[in-house]
Parts: structure tokens; C-alpha cells; sequence
């Protein structure tokens, strides 16, 4: 059994996810890529696809959850100010007033710290399985999921830092950008002042392109079986955000809709009451 002959404990970021998860990794993408026809790179986005539905309940309420801070941020903004110089009982209260509003901060994280062993396991087996090596997506384009896409070859190496080019990869720069789309369809907790932008609005908008340009250089050199996966996953969270997003809009307006305004019995103020017509011989008395 070749699976049995693997030495996980010294393959790349090994230690960071458990062996049982790798080895199961690498059976699925095994079965996935006998339904897909032997294509290992549509097994991966077929894997992506059984995540992404594993994980849609747990999606769904981050966005819910996150939609609802949104709108609590106007009452944050207050317990900052009124706690400004005590972070310890500033964290205390939003906690406790995130509590009683149903809210969970740490929820809209949660997907993505879920699939960081996936991304491990996904980036062992792929160094470890043998069927992965030239294994292509498409005849011309990501031919070796084991290797960096190469969609362009340079004629000579380009120095960009610390770091030495030979090629174009396509993938990771499709990366960084879903990873923009998915932070900008994020829910911002900063709230807009009328001085201008706040330090948190300034460091959130500098998170937004900080993060996808470490992406890009973590991933550029990459194995595209990987970059493909992340890419894919990211590209799909994009669309299932922008869905749960529209849901939650309806809903919201459907509500809104479905408020009646309740008329209490008695005679109506005298300012909303309509004034009587004047007849052509009336006189204003002083």
C-alpha cells in the first residue's frame, strides 16, 4: 500500500495538520478525480464545491451575525468612547453587549480558520501524492497541479526584491483578487464621521489590500493544485455572500413591508385633523 509508505511527519507544514486528514485528503481527491474522468484539477474544484455545502449553515450565520454588528455599530462607538481610557472594562461591556444582542464576533471567522488544516492537508498531499506530479487542469494552461500554473515563461529570470521570476502565474494573481471582492463584501464596523475617515476606517481599508498582496506572495510560487483550491473557495464565498447578502435585503424589506401602523380610537390631534371650509362672509375676530 503506498499510502502506507508516507512519511508525513517531514513533508512541508506537516506538523501543522494531522496525518489521518491528509491521507484522507488524498483518498478523496483520488475518488473526486475518478468522477471527474482522471482530471485531478475538477476533482479539486468538485472538493471545493462538497466543502462550500458542508459549510453553508456555518456561513450563512456569520453573515447574519455580521450583518447584525453592522448595525450595532453606532452603540459600539459609544462604549468606546464612554471606555476610552479602560480597554479592560471596554472589553467586558462589548462583550457583554454583544451577548445580549445575539451577536458573535469571532463567527464570520470561523470558515476560514475551519479550512486552514483543509489548505495544510491539501498542500501535504499534494507534495506527497505521485498521481498529483503532471497532472493537469487543462492542455495548455495549469499542467503540473504539483507546480506553479506558468502561464508565461520569461525569457530571462526578473529580480523583484529577495525573490527571482522565470514565469507568469496566473493563478495567484486571480487569487488576490477574490480575496479583494470577499473583503469588500464584508461587513464594516467602522462607522462614517463627519470629520472625515477614522483610524479604524483607515486601518480596515488598509487591511483590504495589505492581506490580498501577502496572498499574492505567499501563494505566487505555489503548488497551482493548492492556489486552484484557495481561488476557487474564495471565488465561491464571493458569490455565496453575495446571495445570503440579497436573502437577508429581502427579508429585511419584506418585514419592513409588513409593518401596520396602528390607529388609536378618539378623536385625531387638532394639527392632523382637516380644517373646516370658510364660508365667503367669515371674519377673523381679534
Amino acid at each position: 500500500n503506498y499510502a502506507g509508505t508516507i512519511q508525513l511527519s517531514r513533508g512541508c507544514c506537516a506538523f501543522c495538520t494531522w496525518d489521518a486528514l491528509t491521507l484522507g485528503m488524498m483518498w478523496l481527491l483520488q475518488k473526486l478525480a475518478g468522477v471527474a474522468f482522471g482530471n485531478y484539477g475538477l476533482g479539486i474544484i468538485l472538493l471545493v464545491v462538497l466543502v462550500r455545502l458542508a459549510m453553508h449553515p456555518l456561513t450563512k450565520k456569520g453573515q447574519v451575525s455580521a450583518a447584525k454588528m453592522q448595525k450595532l455599530g453606532p452603540e459600539v462607538q459609544k462604549l468606546k468612547e464612554k471606555y476610552a481610557d479602560d480597554k479592560e472594562t471596554l472589553n467586558k461591556e462589548m462583550m457583554r453587549f454583544y451577548k445580549t444582542q445575539g451577536a458573535t464576533p469571532l463567527l464570520g471567522c470561523l470558515p476560514m480558520l475551519i479550512q486552514m488544516p483543509i489548505w495544510i492537508a491539501l498542500w501535504t498531499s499534494i507534495n506527497a501524492t505521485v498521481e498529483l506530479r503532471h497532472a493537469a487542469l487543462l492542455p495548455v494552461w495549469i499542467t503540473d497541479l504539483a507546480a506553479p500554473d506558468g502561464l508565461i515563461p520569461f525569457g530571462r529570470p526578473i529580480s523583484i526584491y529577495i525573490t527571482e521570476l522565470t514565469q507568469f502565474n496566473l493563478l495567484p494573481l486571480l487569487l488576490t483578487v477574490a480575496m479583494i471582492f470577499q473583503m469588500k463584501l464584508s461587513p464594516s464596523m467602522a462607522q462614517p464621521s463627519a470629520g472625515g475617515a477614522t483610524d479604524q476606517q483607515k486601518q480596515q481599508k488598509m487591511m483590504m489590500y495589505m492581506m490580498p498582496i501577502m496572498m499574492l506572495f505567499i501563494f505566487y510560487k505555489a503548488p497551482s493544485g493548492l492556489t486552484l483550491y484557495i481561488m476557487t473557495s474564495m471565488s465561491a464565498s464571493v458569490a455565496e455572500q453575495y446571495i445570503i447578502r440579497k436573502q437577508l435585503r429581502a427579508k429585511e424589506a419584506l418585514q419592513a413591508a409588513q409593518e401596520t401602523t396602528v390607529m388609536l380610537p378618539g378623536k385625531a390631534s387638532r394639527s392632523s385633523r382637516p380644517k373646516k371650509p370658510k364660508g365667503p362672509n367669515w371674519v377673523k375676530r381679534g
